[in-house]
């Protein structure tokens, strides 16, 4: 059955909760009517996230995003419009319809769509090669390392043949073009204009797979002696290696109650866990571990633990992870491999309860970074204090914890025998006239404060439409100070939106005011017992008051202003008179409402 991508959007919003949905990413507690937690999105100690479970929606007042529950999935997992509407429906066990696509989502969810369809074409033809004839050096070279028929199917492994043309034929033959192929990353220009050749060639293939099942790229391992030992596929609309973690797609299911992810470096030494019954593992190819494959992994685990090789390049990765590690308030360990090992050798070595031993006696990651400074450095003199604490410093600027904080540099005093407040002192220092931004979003976020009579005047208006006639017979749109909200109610009243719900009003509002809109959703009712009407009336007495306010207060600067310049005249005497009858009108409103100062 075929359904628009609109009518399925709407489906899946009326069937989440957005208190569940984001509660599973996020501890929220009730505030009131309604949720709150620390932002998934900006660095912050204080809760400023809220979720509002009547209005579905979501917004932080630090960083200034918001949205509904599918803008949340895809901000949180990274993923298009499409495809966050595909992973919600999964979870909720929506049937995914045939869409008929208008034309605004033609464009990238079309692209999107077919680069997965290609690689997952590209799996299948790789995996078919494996299998068959073609395949019998593949199959010679991975039966040497360990792995066999089982293990090689779990992870999709394929073969390319060492030729020129084989998939780019095979694939155009199917009718895929090659623009698409080129920009999947599977073909490379040719010397001559309109040639192309197989970009992986005499490679055996490790499928990259998202947390969807989808393929999204490859990794080739040549047989021989050629360069360079592992090929992977470029970065394109559907990968970036920063976002995805090798094994991932099969390790979440693993990862549940208190078990710690194992965090390797490349393609063998995850299959290599696998095969000895370490499931649990997952891996970063190489790359410096990023805050999303960070917070990939908190979705899951509460401890990740290093299986990183030893040598120098190894502990400068193992430094810069344990850095977005923490900063996701992740527990980190450390095991250390001996000294040219990396997983899979040592494994082949030892087997599964020599590597289980090791796993029992990793260490946390402060005490190895500490002995690997005081191997390092010569703590004995004060240069090498301080290049163990320079070090650790951007560790220790990611501790944000009062008590962690103080552990951490009482154990780094001792270890390099130093008083705790030097320690201390010495961190501080180093920020100490280093000017602290603000993170891209709240700069962004970064705005005039809005009155809240003006905010709440919007929050009556959303939940009580019908009153729109009375608030546009009433309301003098000058009473509203803010440009934004002005404009917004100028339209929203006239257009008498009487049946629109928030979501398509959010939708149909500019980027500014849409997030003004969620904040106006939280603002809390000055007078929860009163009537909307009641409500209505006294939030416009309010608005009236305080633009009253405003004009005397801009009459007094010019009084000033011109006393000193020219005097006392009769333009300056009319202002006086000005400031005076304003006052009595602000006095008159006032005793209306029986509101003091």
């Amino acid at each position: 059955m075929k359904s628009s991508l609109t009518d399925f959007a709407n489906n899946v919003r009326a069937s989440a909760d957005i208190v569940d949905i984001i509660g599973g990413y996020i501890p929220l507690k009730r505030a009131g009517a309604s949720y709150k937690g620390l932002c998934p999105f900006h660095k912050e100690k204080t809760p400023s996230f809220n979720v509002h479970q009547g209005r579905q929606i979501f917004h932080c007042f630090g960083c200034g995003v918001g949205g509904d529950v599918i803008k949340f999935i895809m901000m949180q997992e990274r993923l298009d419009f499409r495809a966050a509407l595909e992973h919600l429906a999964r979870r909720l066990g929506i049937p995914l319809p045939e869409i008929t696509t208008r034309s605004e989502d033609d464009g990238r969810e079309k692209k999107y769509r077919a680069l997965r369809e290609i690689n997952n074409f590209a799996l299948k033809y790789f995996r078919e090669l494996y299998e068959s004839s073609e395949g019998v050096s593949a199959r010679e070279y991975l039966k040497g390392r360990g792995i066999d028929s089982d293990l090689a199917k779990r992870f999709a492994i394929g073969w390319a043949p060492d030729r020129w043309h084989d998939f780019l034929d095979t694939a155009v033959k199917k009718g895929y073009s090659q623009n698409l192929l080129l920009e999947a990353g599977l073909i490379l220009p040719g010397n001559t204009k309109g040639s192309f050749y197989d970009r992986f060639r005499g490679r055996v293939m490790f499928p990259i797979i998202d947390l969807h099942g989808d393929c999204v790229a490859f990794g080739g391992r040549i047989l021989g002696d050629g360069e360079p030992k592992y090929l992977n596929s470029p970065e394109t609309d559907i990968y970036k290696k920063g976002r995805v973690l090798y094994g991932l797609n099969l390790t979440r299911g693993q990862l549940r109650g208190n078990e710690p992810a194992l965090l390797v470096e490349g393609y063998m030494d995850l299959i290599a866990l696998y095969k000895y019954g370490f499931n649990t593992a997952v891996a970063s190819l190489g790359t410096a571990l990023t805050e999303e494959q960070a917070r990939l992994l908190k979705r899951f685990t509460k401890e990740v633990i290093f299986i990183y090789d030893g040598d120098e390049a190894g502990q400068k990765a193992m430094l810069r992870g344990c850095e977005v590690l923490l900063a996701q308030s992740l527990s980190v360990k450390i095991v250390v491999l001996p000294e040219s090992e990396d997983p899979d050798t040592f494994l082949d070595k030892k087997g599964a309860a020599g590597f289980q031993s090791l796993i029992e006696k990793r260490m946390d990651f402060l005490d190895f970074f500490i002995e690997t400074g005081r191997r390092d450095f010569n703590i004995r003199t004060p240069e090498g204090k301080i290049a163990v604490l320079d070090m650790l410093k951007p560790i220790l600027d990611r501790i944000h914890h009062p008590i962690l904080f103080n552990d951490y540099t009482f154990r780094i005093a001792e270890g390099i025998g130093l008083e705790q407040r030097l320690v201390i002192q010495h961190i501080r220092a180093k920020n100490a006239g280093v000017k602290k931004t603000a993170d891209e979003a709240i700069q962004k976020h970064a705005k005039e404060k809005i009155p809240p009579l003006e905010l709440f005047l919007v929050r009556i208006l959303l939940d009580n439409p019908e009153l729109c006639p009375k608030a546009q017979e009433t309301l003098e749109l000058e009473w509203v100070s803010s440009s934004v909200l002005r404009g917004f109610i100028s339209r929203y009243l006239s257009e008498a939106q009487e049946s629109s719900d928030f979501i398509s009003i959010e939708e149909n509002a500019s980027e500014e005011e849409a997030s003004l809109l969620r904040e106006a959703t939280f603002i809390s009712s000055p007078l929860p017992n009163a009537s909307p009407e009641e409500l209505l009336r006294i939030n416009l007495e309010r608005l009236k008051i305080s633009h009253k306010r405003r004009h005397r207060r801009h009459l007094v600067q010019e009084v000033q202003k011109a006393e000193k310049t020219i005097g006392v005249n009769e333009d300056v005497l009319r202002m006086a008179d000005d400031i005076h009858q304003n006052s009595l009108d602000i006095c008159e409103l006032r005793e209306k409402l029986f509101v003091g100062e």
